[in-house]
């Protein structure tokens, strides 16, 4: 006999049905068992209701994966730039390895955690958004006027310095030395009188008594051809010696003037 002031005592007669001893009077209810990721509506007592493990912290996910709860469970979703490992661990996917030339030429692929990127080759600039070929030449020569000493030419993924003519090009392949053509090229004879080098050439002179003929580089003594009675003869101008040069011509000829090449 049950006490009068016991108002609900269950007596489990099966797993389906359960009873409800109320003032020595039973009833037979439905058991209601909620599955895996579900529980009893705590209002109703008879509808089973999804649990949000996510929200109470009942969920398994590691720290750098996302909760996302799904009726009946949930799952845990790796970061952008991952998968899910055989120990349910989150693994950075190699983008670099795993999809080949991806950053297209003039370019090196990086893998960073959960994404890549990509390095344009010395000589070369990203444009824009990267995204497949982005890089393009650097013209160095415009964006450093300096570069080099004389004359900067642009070159695909570089540059190079060249000199004006009369100079050479330094072994850090950027300035320039004047070359001293005298005394290189000596040897040439460039000049019949006397060689000056000078910034990027060179300059002949004569010797005192000759003047620089019309090609620059020979020299010139200036004579007189004088009529001596009959005869014709060379005057130095610089020593005041005569030879006599040509003998009884050329009548009714007083003084000639011209110029003989030493």
């Amino acid at each position: 006999m049950f006490n009068k002031y016991r108002i609900y005592e269950i007596c489990i007669i099966s797993k389906s049905f359960y009873t409800i001893a109320q003032h020595s009077n039973f009833r037979c209810v439905s058991r209601v068992i909620c599955g895996n990721g579900y529980t009893l509506d705590p209002v109703t007592g008879q509808n089973c209701v999804d649990v949000d493990e996510c929200a109470d912290g009942t969920h398994k996910c590691t720290a750098d994966q996302t909760c996302v709860n799904r009726l009946g469970g949930y799952v845990c979703n790796c970061p952008p730039g991952h998968v899910t490992g055989p120990n349910k661990d989150c693994i950075d996917i190699d983008e670099c390895s795993l999809y080949g030339n991806i950053c297209g030429s003039n370019s090196q692929c990086e893998n960073t955690v959960g994404s890549y990127r990509c390095n344009c080759d010395s000589g070369f600039e990203n444009v824009g958004s990267f995204t497949g070929s982005g890089c393009q030449d650097v013209n160095e020569c415009q964006q450093n006027p300096g570069l080099c000493q004389h004359v900067c030419y642009n070159t695909w993924g570089s540059y190079r310095c060249s000199c004006k003519p009369g100079f050479r090009l330094n072994p850090d392949n950027r300035s320039c030395t004047d070359v001293d053509e005298c005394t290189e090229f000596k040897s040439n004879h460039l000049c019949m009188g006397i060689c000056e080098n000078t910034p990027g050439s060179y300059a002949c002179r004569c010797p005192d008594g000759y003047n620089l003929g019309l090609n620059g580089r020979s020299c010139e003594g200036l004579l007189l051809l004088l009529k001596i009675f009959q005869n014709f003869t060379l005057l130095t101008l610089h020593t005041n010696r005569l030879n006599v040069f040509i003998k009884k011509i050329l009548k009714n000829c007083c003084i000639l003037h011209f110029y003989k090449i030493l």
